[in-house]
């Protein structure tokens, strides 16, 4: 036993005694330095650089969707709006019941108050859209949708011509707005 362990001590000690000679003599030593080459961190620069690229112009167009998604709700919601303030009667403090409607321009779109849409009418209320989203097509009688007063129904309703469409210039994303005569909304459901 006692001849085994000394065979194993200078065959396991030899080598380390010889490596230590070495290096007190030529100055190398068998382990490696640590860090990167530059060459490595300019891979990994480059590949992080293009994965961050990818990863902002997806969350770019998400947002964008996002934003025209936002855009179509409120535009909704006051199409609603507007039927509902005329099938209750809504006078808005004038005592007189009137019908309620919605004008629209390319960039925007205007909540007035009346029979048909007037540009200098004190209480219309115009609503911008982002510079990015126009309506690329207006597909309504006179460019206005008119509510009827109790039944809420689409004044001079045309089943050719019942709808408005949303374009964000970025996503080219296009979103159509149909209402039936009812004045209820068909699409986007």
């Amino acid at each position: 036993m006692r001849e085994s362990f000394t065979f194993l001590i200078s065959h396991v000690t030899f080598p380390i005694v010889k490596l230590c000679r070495l290096h007190r003599i030529t100055g190398y030593s068998s382990h490696r330095q640590t860090g990167f080459t530059i060459i490595e961190v300019v891979v990994v620069m480059t590949a992080m650089s293009i994965l961050i690229g990818l990863v902002s112009v997806s969350l770019i167009t998400v947002r964008e969707k996002a934003d025209t998604q936002k855009i179509i709700d409120v535009l909704v919601s006051d199409i609603r709006g507007q039927q509902l303030k005329t099938m209750v009667g809504d006078t808005e403090g004038s005592g007189d019941i009137s019908r309620f409607g919605i004008y629209f321009t390319q960039n925007s779109y205007v909540l007035f108050r009346g029979d048909a849409y007037a540009s200098e009418e004190p209480t219309n209320f115009e609503v911008f859209l982002p510079e990015d989203i126009t309506f690329s097509t207006i597909d309504v009688p006179s460019s206005q949708l008119v509510f009827d007063i109790g039944t809420g129904e689409v004044v001079l309703y045309d089943d050719e011509s019942d709808s408005v469409n949303l374009s964000n210039e970025i996503t080219g994303d296009e979103r159509i707005i149909e209402l039936n005569r009812l004045g209820v909304i068909v699409s986007p459901v």
